[in-house]
């Protein structure tokens, strides 16, 4: 209820106050989960982007070479050793596409820089 003063402003009182902050924050709490849903929702459609941009590439590497690319090669001579990934994206694309956004674990071996697509 609003009380009038004596200058004939209107003013709210201390639990009409208390009442809609109390409101404000039961929709804020309600209305939490939905948005962490659609958050990771949004990841999850960027892991299969990512996963559709590698299946390209490894078609385009198929089509270039007559095979898939292989998993690990290692010149001896050289001592240089590659691995798939390293000739899927041998035209530059950016590694960041092996890195799933929804992923949170550990790389398998130290010094692996991308997580969640090459396990």
């Amino acid at each position: 209820m609003n009380k009038t003063s004596q200058t004939g402003k209107s003013a709210f009182t201390l639990l009409e106050l208390l009442v809609v902050m109390g409101i404000i924050a039961i929709i804020g709490a309600l209305l939490m989960p939905a948005f962490h849903r659609a958050r990771e929702e949004s990841r999850r459609t960027y892991c299969l982007s990512n996963l559709r941009q590698m299946v390209y590439a490894a078609t385009i590497y198929d089509m270039d070479h007559g095979a898939l690319p292989p998993v690990f090669e290692h010149n001896y001579a050289t001592g240089e050793s590659k691995t798939w990934e390293n000739f899927l994206w041998e035209l530059g694309a950016e590694y960041q596409i092996q890195q799933c956004p929804s992923f949170h674990g550990d790389a398998m071996w130290e010094g692996d820089r991308y997580t969640g697509y090459n396990y």
